[in-house]
């Protein structure tokens, strides 16, 4: 039997079109997309512990583990270091998000691999936890109410280093515009 491995390749984000751009100026672009290709023997993930789906519900798209590797292939319930798609999380959405995380760390993964992320960083699980603050900032800032320029800017704030704020202008004027 060949033993089961898995490789990613993430496509960079696209600019959006029409003439819409950020405060700064900056073209929208759509966020880096993950996808994960699992190799070896089908009767590998198939035997006692199939690849099972885990940790989202609507509107994330869900996820796939496999069990033999300690994979957790995560759909868009974990983001690894870029800014979240946030325009469907009011009206439960943030809490299902906050919950889908749960499940996924709950199933003690080893390597997580994101749906949207930054290619230099690594598929480890810390990624997890790194969603859950960003998601609960975001509702500490929502609960102030404050104009769609202002939070984005206090986000840009919290989480200098995460790659392409697009998702965040654009989500920041779904939520609060």
């Amino acid at each position: 039997m060949t033993p089961l491995t898995y490789s990613t390749l993430v496509q960079d984000g696209i600019q959006r079109a029409g003439g819409r751009r950020m405060p700064s100026g900056d073209p929208l672009v759509s966020s880096p997309l993950t996808s994960t290709l699992i190799m070896g023997d089908a009767t590998a993930t198939t035997g006692s512990a199939p690849a099972t789906c885990c940790g989202a519900s609507p509107p994330l798209r869900p996820g796939r583990r496999v069990p033999d590797l300690g994979l957790v292939v995560a759909g868009d319930a974990v983001y690894n270091n870029v800014h979240l798609y946030l325009s469907e999380g009011a009206n439960g959405g943030f809490a299902a998000w906050l919950r889908a995380l749960d499940t996924v760390e709950g199933l003690r993964p080893v390597a997580v691999v994101a749906g949207h992320q930054d290619r230099s960083r690594p598929d480890t699980p810390d990624p997890i936890a790194q969603t859950r603050a960003y998601l609960n900032d975001v509702e500490s800032l929502l609960a102030r109410h404050p104009t769609p320029t202002a939070f984005c800017q206090e986000m840009l704030v919290r989480h200098p280093d995460r790659l392409n704020p697009s998702p965040l202008w654009y989500g920041a004027q779904t939520l609060l515009g």
